[in-house]
Order: C-alpha cells, then structure tokens, then sequence
C-alpha cells in the first residue's frame, strides 16, 4: 500500500491516478496551508518569482494585479495555473531552485537595468539558502509570505495502524520539509524501527535526507515533478 502526505487536492487526484493503475492507496495529509485572500499590488519595476503552485494560487487571487506583471516561475504546474488565468509575461519556468538560480545569475546584468529587484512570493518555510545566494548575486530580494503551512503533530489512528502492521510499505514524498516531518512523526509514534519502509522521492536532496535518517529503499524521480515519481513507482 502506498502513503500519500501531500495536501489533500493534490492527495486526491494522485490517489485517483494510482488506483486507476491497481495500486492500494491510503492518504495522510501532514500539513495544512493557508493561502492569503487578496495579497499587497506587485509593481512590474520588479521582477516577481513565483516559489510553488501555492504562490501561484494567491498572486492569481489578487485580482489587482495586472497580468502583465513580469514572472519567473518555479514548476510546470504553477506556470499552468498562471497561463490558464491570463499570465502572458512569464520570462521564464524552472524544474527548481537550483535552476532557477543559474538562470536569474545568466541574466544579472540585463535584470538590473530592468528591475529594481525581486520580489520573491512564497510560503511561510522559505529556502534560504536560495534566497542568500540571489542576494550575493546583488539582487534585492523582498520576501513576501503569502500562504502559511501547518503541520500536523501526530498521525491519525488508521495511518499509525497501517504502518504498524507494515501494510503500507511505501512513501511518496515530494519535498524536503515533508520528509523531515515524516521521519520525526514515526520518531515520536515509535514507528522508526521499520527499515522496509521503502520512499519514492522528487529529488536526490529529499532522498539524501533520508538516507542520511537510517532508512535504505530510497528512489529518486528521473525529474522533479509527479509524472517522473509515479514512472519510478511503476518501475519498482
């Protein structure tokens, strides 16, 4: 049986591609998130950089803001939603920080003749350490929180049943912060003894934490998005 933590609209419609290909699902949302109802105008004098769908979600809320508003955007899916809602300056689309950060460093200097720095949407667990290496690049970086997440302290009854009886045998796990808590909640459920727990990462990052915790059935998607985990599922 396969463990979903994502939120629950994004659990669901995995749960429903997964069962269409045979496989016992069961979904434990970890985290809840806030997405702020109409967020402060963004200036187009700056170059606004979208974190996650998340953010997607609350720039496409504020109804204000223009759609013009040049974009650089983290993920397939946020630019989709981003486009769908009129969007039609986005200058460019990342798979991840990292590449974002080797593209925004190629065009340092053509940005700042055209910018006055970034405004940077995200939620209230930022990557620092992406945000520290922009700022070293001279960017003025503004950091706006514009949903909250909230994670749960514990798993409910049935998930802690069905681990225990080690009749879910396999983790999807789709960010770092996701992972960290996961492995603390079977710390605290005295459930972190089960070494066949196998996971299916996004990244070789996510994938290296939890290593790094004991546990050794750990895969790394060909690419980091939903269509690369679910194929190195089906590969298992």
């Amino acid at each position: 049986m396969i463990l979903i933590t994502r939120p629950k609209t994004e659990s669901l419609k995995l749960k429903n591609k997964l069962q269409q290909k045979g496989y016992l699902v069961h979904i434990n949302t970890l985290s809840n998130i806030i997405i702020k109802k109409n967020i402060e105008p963004v200036s187009s004098k700056f170059l606004c950089l979208i974190s996650s769908p998340r953010a997607a979600e609350a720039l496409i809320n504020a109804r204000h803001i223009k759609l013009g508003l040049p974009l650089c955007v983290i993920g397939n899916s946020s630019k989709k939603k981003l486009i769908t809602y009129g969007y039609n300056n986005i200058l460019h689309t990342s798979s991840n920080s990292q590449q974002m950060y080797s593209y925004l460093s190629s065009k340092r200097n053509k940005f700042a003749k055209m910018f006055r720095g970034i405004e940077y949407l995200t939620g209230s667990i930022t990557n620092k350490h992406f945000i520290y290496k922009l700022e070293n690049l001279n960017y003025a970086v503004n950091v706006r929180t514009v949903y909250r997440t909230h994670y749960k302290k514990k798993f409910d009854v049935q998930t802690k049943n069905l681990l225990r009886s080690k009749k879910i045998d396999t983790i999807l796990i789709y960010s770092k912060k996701n992972a960290e808590f996961f492995i603390k909640l079977l710390l605290n459920s005295g459930l972190n003894k089960n070494n066949n727990l196998t996971f299916v990462c996004m990244s070789k990052n996510i994938g290296d934490y939890i290593l790094d915790n004991g546990y050794g059935n750990v895969f790394i998607a060909k690419k980091p998005d939903e269509k690369s985990m679910i194929d190195k599922l089906i590969k298992l």
